[in-house]
């Protein structure tokens, strides 16, 4: 990376003899433009041709004129390269600077290089045009926050559903608003899953003038972020919600294994666990069914004596909706107690790490999920073929999606989130915060996962949910229907 970024000087030889035929140049946006319109940040000249470049001149009045050229090229390009990139321009150019004064003044005999030539000296003495044309730069740049946890319990499941996002961007990277085209810019923070950092990450998205954000996996730092956007008026598109999932699965406990006494289990304290078991329970009871409910604390990974309780309460169904981490476990310990009733859970355990766990075990994994391979709509194969080598050419998303290319139900909701985020802006017709807040809820689009558009209460409608298996003999997904919310009561 580094080599690369003073890599340009062989053109700025060539502008160079320009000007010392008087022909003015502006180095600056020739930089900025190179970098902006190359669809690649790679060049074929190195470092060296630096040197040898420099060694070109005798005279050192031309010298350290060719020196500053160089410099101001640079600054142009590292600003290009970091607004494409998403990169905060401070830092990014604080390091490039950084960089190329340590090799300037390695090169450069005699000392005659001093990096004199600042950014701020540069901007507001010598260029002043370039401040509005900056500035309409920045006007044209659209932010989209992403609320999402990297680390902690759910952070595996948060990058997963953040590069249904980062995939929708690198499809549709513009987005024109009343008539002005604006480059969608992504800013990515790390809840890191906890409650306690919620505040601090959704600040950090507020600060940076994001139009809309777009997260979180989990409840609870969703919950807990949520006065922070609302003081702030800043609209929220939740990805991956709990309604109305604990419902589907009570009632496809009911119509397909004729449950009559379910075991649920979460997680203490985590909203997302405990709120769709609740959801479960309440509907479960509803048809008529019994529920023994229990929870284990923060750090559990001995699971064995829960499934124990869940076996000798004679349940037909083994409900748990939780963390991957957790979910691993189960797996693991139900198959090593021979526990053969069904467990079912939510769109977390959509994940390939359910896949590789169960994979040669003899437990029965169901699953309800907003997106299921094999439709043949267009939109679903292009997203589908289009993910997948997003996936399989760029080896940072690859290992964040758990290392293969197995298609998350997170990424395709965050996929149609993005969407809905552009979908409510140009309704909006601005990038102001409230005038897309107030456009949300009369958005309606169609997305991979089905028709998208919301009831009074701000959820998405949906009356069912798909529901799908893990064949543990190849370890991929099978489909087995799509479940409604509503079944007769049991008889």
């Amino acid at each position: 990376m580094k080599r690369r970024i003073i890599s340009t000087v062989y053109f700025l030889f060539v502008v160079f003899l320009l000007s010392a035929q008087n022909i003015k140049i502006d180095y600056y946006s020739v930089g900025y433009n190179d970098a902006i319109s190359k669809n690649k940040f790679d060049s074929k000249y190195s470092i060296e041709t630096l040197s040898d470049s420099i060694k070109m001149f005798s005279d050192k009045e031309a010298k350290l004129q060719f020196i500053q050229n160089v410099e101001v090229y640079n600054l142009g390009y590292t600003i290009g390269i970091a607004e494409k990139l998403g990169i905060d321009f401070d830092d990014y150019t604080n390091y490039i600077y950084e960089y190329i004064s340590e090799y300037l003044a390695q090169l450069i005999e005699n000392n005659l290089y001093t990096n004199n030539i600042h950014f701020e000296d540069y901007w507001n003495d010598n260029y002043e045009t370039h401040d509005i044309q900056f500035r309409d730069v920045e006007n044209s740049i659209l932010k989209i926050g992403v609320y999402e946890p990297a680390s902690g319990d759910n952070g595996t499941d948060g990058k997963q559903e953040t590069l249904g996002v980062q995939y929708a961007n690198t499809v549709t990277p513009t987005v024109e608003i009343a008539g002005k085209t604006y480059k969608v810019q992504l800013e990515i923070v790390d809840n890191e899953s906890s409650n306690d950092k919620a505040v601090t990450a959704a600040s950090e998205l507020i600060n940076k003038g994001v139009s809309i954000v777009l997260g979180s996996y989990g409840s609870g730092v969703s919950i807990a972020a949520s006065d922070s956007f609302k003081d702030a008026n800043v609209p929220v598109v939740g990805i991956t919600c709990t309604n109305p999932q604990g419902t589907v699965l009570a009632n496809f406990a009911v119509d397909n294994f004729k449950s009559k006494r379910a075991y649920c289990l979460a997680k203490l304290g985590d909203d997302y666990s405990v709120a769709l078991c609740n959801y479960f329970i309440k509907a479960f009871k509803k048809l008529g069914g019994e529920v023994v409910f229990e929870t284990f604390p923060d750090g559990t990974s001995d699971f064995s004596a829960y499934i124990a309780n869940a076996k000798s309460n004679h349940a037909d169904v083994f409900f748990s909706p939780v963390s991957l981490e957790a979910a691993a476990l189960i797996i693991e310990q139900a198959n090593t107690q021979g526990m053969t009733m069904p467990i079912l859970a939510g769109d977390t355990w959509d994940s390939n790490v359910v896949l590789a766990a169960a994979k040669g075990t003899n437990v029965k994994i169901f699953v309800t999920t907003f997106f299921v391979e094999g439709s043949k709509d267009k939109i679903v194969t292009d997203f589908v073929d289009g993910f997948r080598n997003y996936i399989n050419t760029n080896a940072t998303a690859k290992t964040n999606n758990g290392g293969d290319d197995e298609i998350a139900a997170v990424s395709a909701m965050g996929f149609d989130a993005y969407y809905t985020a552009l979908a409510a802006l140009k309704l909006a017709g601005s990038t102001k915060p409230d005038d897309v807040m107030a456009a949300l809820p009369k958005t309606t689009l169609t997305g991979i996962s089905g028709a998208i558009a919301f009831d009074s209460t701000g959820d998405v409608k949906r009356d069912g949910a798909y529901v799908k298996q893990v064949n543990t003999v190849n370890g991929k997904w099978k489909y087995i229907s799509f479940q409604k919310t509503k079944s007769e009561k049991l008889k």
